[in-house]
């Protein structure tokens, strides 16, 4: 059975979604996302509501307009963003109605990147000497490590003395 935003919204009270966070190391939050853009339900904090998705997330009013156009199934992944919790990536849906064919709304996944920079660390322990491990987006900008001196979204550090490693990365 397929269901309306207002449906949605009672089925999925906040406890349900709290619970299905919990049962989750990397499920930070739960957003319902109304056809304007604004945040009509999320189980984070209650003041992002009736903000727009990208006002919260940089670089995901695209994605959005892109579950607009969609229809039930399909799947956007956005790149990474900062969540509450540190690095992460969102998925977003589309909400369909009754009929399958009306997209009502979209609902956002905030799945946090811990799971991937605690492998690291399993990867870590072979290395000797003061090496490290780094997970690097598309950018050159490091997502995950082991490497305590680098923070989250800064360049990788070997790219500042050799740019032209980007390229090779892909």
């Amino acid at each position: 059975k397929r269901y309306t935003m207002d449906q949605l919204k009672f089925l999925m009270p906040y406890g349900i979604a709290v619970e299905i966070i919990l049962a989750s190391d990397s499920i930070d939050e739960i957003d319902i996302i109304g056809l304007s853009g604004k945040i009509t339900f999320s189980s984070g904090e209650q003041n992002e509501l009736d903000h727009l998705v990208w006002e919260k997330h940089s670089g995901t009013k695209e994605l959005f307009e892109a579950c607009l156009e969609s229809k039930q199934g399909s799947v956007y992944i956005s790149n990474a963003v900062v969540l509450d919790t540190g690095p992460g990536i969102l998925f977003l849906t589309p909400i369909t109605d009754d009929s399958n064919l009306n997209v009502v709304g979209v609902l956002t996944l905030e799945v946090n990147l811990k799971t991937f920079a605690d492998m690291l660390y399993t990867f870590n322990t072979g290395i000797n000497g003061n090496k490290h491990v780094y997970i690097v987006d598309n950018d050159g900008n490091v997502i995950a490590t082991t490497d305590p001196a680098v923070p989250a979204f800064s360049p990788f550090p070997d790219l500042r003395a050799r740019p032209e490693l980007l390229n090779a990365f892909s």
